[in-house]
């Protein structure tokens, strides 16, 4: 017998799935943009482009990562066809909110480290002394370190449940943390 909330279920998938889209495609945008290049060999290595092409890395590994239901744990005719429906769409919501965890963090980096490409091309553009732009180069460089430590696994959940919860999503279903984490090391 189903709990009547397979429906709920399919529309948390959606959302969850378009939320991803929509953070890929911002990852995309930041990662691409000319400026997140180094201008040079000499800046290949520092902190900002480091940051932006690892987010770059990740966020296509995210994308070629298969979705893999793993075993249901239900014996196909043993049970009804509405009970095989619920558990496949838990276990896609799993997935789906696992891999829009990933991408919200993702995000959040290559955001900072943007905002370090940009501060640190206005130091370099300014015409300070190079005492005061060796400084404010490397207030820049504490600044995006500080930003990269404030991204907590902990800190994304609570980002995107609060987002949920002013759009008034279901989220009567959606995996803890520490599910989607065991999910992530499965994965691999």
């Amino acid at each position: 017998m189903s709990d009547g909330k397979n429906e709920a279920r399919a529309l948390r998938v959606l959302e969850v799935m378009n939320d991803f889209r929509t953070l890929q495609t911002h990852i995309t945008s930041l990662v691409t943009r000319a400026e997140a290049s180094p201008p040079d060999q000499s800046a290949y290595y520092l902190g900002g482009y480091t940051v932006l092409r690892q987010c770059n890395a990740e966020a296509q590994a995210i994308l070629a990562t298969h979705y893999n239901p793993g075993n249901l744990g239900i014996e196909p005719g043993r049970v009804a066809d509405t009970e095989v429906q619920k558990a496949t769409l838990q276990r896609i919501i799993l997935d789906a909110s696992t891999r829009r965890f990933q991408a919200h963090k993702i995000y959040l980096r290559a955001a900072a480290g943007m905002r370090w490409v940009r501060l640190r091309k206005e130091a370099m553009d300014g015409s300070w002394p190079v005492n005061k732009k060796a400084q404010a180069l490397q207030a820049i460089d504490q600044r995006l370190q500080q930003e990269l430590n404030n991204i907590s696994d902990e800190s994304v959940v609570n980002d995107l449940r609060a987002a949920d919860r002013r759009k008034s999503y279901w989220l009567d279903e959606d995996p803890s943390l520490e599910r989607m984490l065991a999910w992530i090391r499965r994965q691999r």
